[in-house]
Parts: C-alpha cells; structure tokens; sequence
C-alpha cells in the first residue's frame, strides 16, 4: 500500500510539472510590435515628444500636430522566419476641425501548409492581421492638444 502510494505521489507530481507549448499570451499581439526605428531606439514608448514625426501619433494621438498635415510615412520590416509587418499613415489638418491621420498596422505571417492528422496536403493558406488607425487632435490652447485614436482590428 505505502509502495501504491508513494508511486501515485511521484506520478501526479510529475504530471503537474508537464505542461504544452503556449504559443502566445493573447490575440493580436502585433499591435504590440513598434511601427518606426525611431520609436524602437527610444524603448517602444513614446509618452510625448513634440515634433513633426507622423509615426509618433500611433503611440499618442496628441502628438499629430498640425506641422504633420500632408505627410506620409510607409515603414517595413522584414521579421525572422519570413515574418513581415509594416505601417502606412497620412495626416490631413483642417485649421478650423483639427489635424486627421489615418494608418494602417498591419503583419503578414506568410504561407502554410494545409495539411490533415493523416499528413494529406490539402493546399497553402495565409495568416495576417490588419489594424486600421484613425486618428484625430485638436489644439485646445498654446500647452494643451488632445487626440483620440479609433482602432479596428481585422
């Protein structure tokens, strides 16, 4: 009896110690991945830098300033294992609305194989997430903006 015992003991706790691969934390965790070498050089965050860099507004959306209006910035990175993410956003002010920018964020997995618990290939499929950015600021006095971002994710 002691010998059944001690053998259940040593296999449950083995058993608790066995655990399977997390293959991540969350959904689109892309979003996370940072859009612009510069922003990276600075450690990924960006709380307020006040210059005319169309890929800072991502981060903060009171930073899009009316000095960004008519710029386009197009980023791309190509990622280990044939990962591919990018970002693309142009910025428009209307003096009397305030300052819209509209981005796209988006990571491009690349191409599997389809294939069944028999090993049968079935075909390729693709993998990527898309999120679209619009953004809006206003300048409510000389020290004072405030922005808003809208982010729907495909």
């Amino acid at each position: 009896m002691k010998r059944s015992f001690l053998v259940f003991l040593l296999s449950a706790t083995f058993l608790l110690r066995v655990v399977a691969q997390i293959g991540g934390t969350y959904t689109y965790s892309f979003l996370n991945q940072t859009n612009s070498a510069r922003v990276a050089s600075l450690g990924g965050k960006v709380v307020s830098l006040p210059e005319d860099d169309l890929n800072l507004p991502f981060h903060n959306p009171a930073l899009l300033s009316s000095g960004m209006s008519e710029h386009m910035v197009l980023n791309y990175v190509g990622y280990f294992a044939g990962i591919k993410y990018g970002y693309a956003s142009y910025a428009k002010s209307y003096e009397s609305v305030g300052n819209f920018a509209l981005g796209l964020h988006y990571i491009d997995y690349g191409d599997f194989t389809y294939a069944d618990v028999d090993g049968v290939r079935n075909g390729e499929f693709g993998a990527s997430e898309y999120a679209l950015n619009m953004i809006y600021s206003r300048k409510i006095d000389s020290f004072i903006r405030v922005g808003i971002t809208v982010k729907p994710i495909y």
